[in-house]
């Protein structure tokens, strides 16, 4: 079996080369095998250029203005072989299946926009239904706090979390 160390970050941009260097170093400083990145706000050649800066793999998939924007980084040390990739249009998720010592495992990032409703959520189940094999990593930020919040569920951060780690 293997051990992955897996980051998951919302970083609300990548466009400053100098928040561009912090997040790998903090990759390379945690000891993480892959990074789940949401919100990098990168064109298709800019996560192209994130990659040669990395030393990563770097799958992605970005929108056509400056928003959105997922990307999963795989350190080159992972044995991690890529057989398919499926990325979002719009930037909201990329998934990736491959291989790690011949165990079928797929990584996939999501971020849902806070103006997207249910139906993008059935999307994402619906996806990782449809392709699922082996093992399925699944990370992200899915803006549930803003969902809590619409439906009028006011639960403060620290109790809910307090709840869930004590069940």
């Amino acid at each position: 079996m293997w051990d992955i160390k897996i980051t998951s970050l919302n970083v609300n941009g990548l466009n400053n080369p100098i928040k561009r260097k912090k997040v790998l170093q903090k990759m390379k400083r945690e000891g993480g095998n892959v990074m789940f990145l949401q919100e990098t706000h990168l064109s298709r050649e800019e996560h192209k250029k994130l990659e040669r800066l990395a030393n990563t793999q770097v799958h992605s998939a970005s929108f056509h203005s400056a928003r959105r924007g997922v990307a999963i980084l795989i350190m080159n040390n992972t044995l991690f072989h890529t057989e398919k990739t499926i990325a979002d249009k719009d930037g909201r998720y990329i998934l990736v299946k491959g291989r790690i010592d011949n165990a079928e495992i797929q990584f996939f990032n999501v971020y849902k926009p806070p103006e997207q409703g249910p139906d993008f959520i059935s999307k994402i189940i619906g996806l990782v239904i449809l392709e699922a094999k082996g093992t399925v990593i699944m990370g992200g930020d899915l803006n549930l706090e803003y969902i809590m919040q619409r439906i009028n569920i006011n639960v403060k951060r620290d109790a809910l979390t307090h709840r869930a780690l004590s069940h």
